[in-house]
């Protein structure tokens, strides 16, 4: 099976590609700086932000077409605690969420 994950290099991102990778799945990771993670055989990296629609169907595209796409995304703060600072914009999560349903729609993704 081919996933794209979304948010790949955080934590439960981190957790996420491991796991697929160890389960002999092929992965194509989004994330904002591809130093986030190192290269592993069936792992494709790919640069960008979910925030573009572009960054989204470059990922889509870069290789297999994905069987699932999987969201980890965070919409960080400055430290841990959940009254600290956002670092994300407004909206984040509902616009990254927002731009891979247009991506996925576009390529004929089946909805479930």
């Amino acid at each position: 099976m081919h996933i794209l994950i979304l948010g790949a290099s955080g934590r439960t991102g981190h957790l996420t590609t491991t796991t697929a990778l160890a389960k002999n799945h092929t992965v194509t990771a989004l994330v904002r700086k591809s130093s986030s993670l190192t290269p592993t055989p069936g792992l494709t990296i790919v640069e960008g932000t979910p925030l573009n629609q572009p960054d989204i169907d470059r990922a889509f595209t870069s290789g297999p077409k994905p069987d699932a796409c999987i969201v980890t995304l965070a919409a960080p703060r400055e430290t841990d605690s959940p009254f600290s600072k956002p670092m994300a914009p407004p909206f984040f999560m509902r616009d990254s969420v927002r731009n891979l349903m247009v991506v996925m729609r576009s390529h004929a993704f089946p909805e479930e």
